[in-house]
């Protein structure tokens, strides 16, 4: 199989994947169907093959490869219980947009994106210095009216939109360098004052976007998206930030563990 003309393959245009596949150990103590799996799986997460690319479907892909359907299907199958690729009726077989799985834990969006080989980037929509409401004011431990810096921005991963966050903090962080805030997550900006978040409470839930959360965040109207309320503390327990997110469930999942003591 050839590869598809130009510098990548074209979002809705039909890959010719067996090239990537020509070298397969038919012999090797590996299963066939793990190894085009885990080939196709690197070249989605290297962005060899793009969103939004579609395959070639399983009857020609086994033909190409002298395989069984069967061994073919197994093998898109994994893909498909990863979230890497999706089925759609009547289109075929296409690149799904690459989860983020978030640990339930201390670590900023930002952190997770790297260290998951993302390439985040923030857009500031808004910024303000304004008096806390009753909900942002007991959240960080100030009288209502209090003044507060709010923040809102829009996060995306490899150019592609993934959450709206909207943060509140004390006054004493007024004259923070919100050009870094482009460039650098909260988290790390405020570990630059010296101020470590030590622990965080979140509640998570899901919700029906509004009209501009949909614009920004690219998802039709009246999609669901997940949403994210947190408090941050440091060593001492005094508040540093609350924040609401709203996630594409497209794109973000949330991890735990739990264990039995």
């Amino acid at each position: 199989m050839t590869s598809s003309t130009g510098s990548g393959p074209h979002r809705g245009a039909a890959v010719r994947s067996s090239d990537l596949l020509l070298d397969l150990d038919r012999g090797g103590p590996m299963p066939i169907y793990r190894q085009i799996a885990r080939r196709l799986e690197d070249a989605i997460r290297s962005a060899t093959l793009l969103p939004g690319a579609l395959l070639e479907d399983d009857v020609h892909l086994s033909r190409r490869l002298g395989l069984s359907r069967a061994t073919v299907r197994r093998a898109i199958h994994l893909l498909v219980d990863q979230g890497l690729v999706r089925r759609q009726r009547g289109v075929g077989t296409v690149v799904a947009h690459c989860t983020v799985a978030r640990s339930i834990e201390v670590a900023s969006l930002y952190d997770d994106l790297e260290r998951s080989g993302r390439a985040p980037a923030t857009m500031i929509l808004s910024t303000e210095i304004c008096k806390a409401d009753a909900t942002i004011a007991v959240a960080l431990g100030v009288d209502a009216g209090s003044r507060i810096l709010r923040i809102r921005r829009l996060r995306t991963a490899d150019r592609i939109p993934i959450a709206i966050l909207d943060n509140a903090l004390p006054a004493r962080f007024v004259d923070l360098d919100l050009g870094a805030l482009a460039r650098r997550g909260l988290y790390d900006l405020l570990r630059g004052r010296g101020v470590e978040v030590h622990e965080t409470r979140q509640r998570i839930g899901a919700r029906t976007a509004t009209s501009t959360e949909t614009e920004y965040l690219g998802v039709p109207h009246g999609s669901a998206v997940l949403a994210l309320e947190r408090a941050a503390f440091d060593h001492v327990g005094e508040p540093i930030e609350f924040g609401r997110v709203c996630y594409r469930p497209d794109i973000m999942s949330f991890e735990m563990t739990l264990a039995e003591w």
